[in-house]
């Protein structure tokens, strides 16, 4: 009964795990599992192991050496963010609407295909992608080359006739796109809070853990008088 006793104060002295940072929700998304290949098509070739609309985590809580450019903006480096990839892809065209919520803060978006996709001298492939590629999850293979990709992995935003846009509130972003193959991609970035430290709670650490078992050794000892 004594260590029951003991047992049950060390319990109280405890604080709780922190909460890690994560997608919060989605619209129109199914979070999955990074898979071992991103490309063009790669969801179309998965033979319909990976749904059509899917976002996943990359590399989480990586300090940036250097400034990171997205679409969006620069990122200042030493920041420490999290990476998560964005992908819509299939044979058959669909225009959508999708959002995701994270627990911290978004801070930057790279989705933008290269200058006039569709014109007669279209830019290269956006090269923040590749530039990015260090952010990847961990055991994935990124292949944006021309034999993958052409110059239309990212969103044909306007004045292109697909009007795909990416925007972000908070930790909210949102998406607007006319897909089909060989797809649209996205890299969101987002803030990495570090865990909480638990603040003073009382019966916390020796002390509490000193009173919390007197009190219940105590008690202990006046039931089996009063018994």
């Amino acid at each position: 009964m004594l260590k029951r006793i003991l047992l049950y104060a060390i319990v109280l002295a405890c604080p709780l795990p922190a909460m890690a940072n994560s997608i919060v929700s989605t619209t129109g998304l199914t979070q999955v599992t990074a898979p071992p290949t991103v490309g063009g098509n790669f969801i179309v070739n998965s033979g319909g192991v990976l749904p059509p609309q899917i976002i996943f985590a990359e590399q989480q809580a990586v300090t940036l050496a250097n400034p990171l450019v997205t679409d969006t903006g620069t990122i200042a480096a030493g920041t420490l963010i999290d990476s998560y990839f964005f992908a819509l892809n299939s044979s058959i065209e669909y225009i959508v609407n999708t959002s995701v919520t994270f627990s911290d803060p978004i801070l930057g978006i790279i989705y933008k295909d290269g200058p006039d996709p569709y014109g007669q001298n279209p830019g290269p492939f956006n090269p923040l992608f590749d530039a990015s590629n260090f952010l990847g999850a961990i055991g994935t293979t990124y292949n944006f080359d021309t034999s993958a990709c052409g110059t239309f992995c990212g969103f044909e935003v306007v004045p292109a006739p697909d009007s795909d846009s990416a925007s972000f509130n908070g930790n909210t972003a949102f998406f607007h796109n006319d897909y089909s193959i060989p797809g649209d991609f996205a890299r969101i970035i987002t803030a990495d809070s570090p865990a909480p430290v638990p603040g003073p709670i009382a019966g916390v650490g020796l002390p509490g853990l000193i009173l919390a078992g007197g009190g219940l050794l105590g008690w202990w000892r006046r039931r089996r008088q009063s018994a």
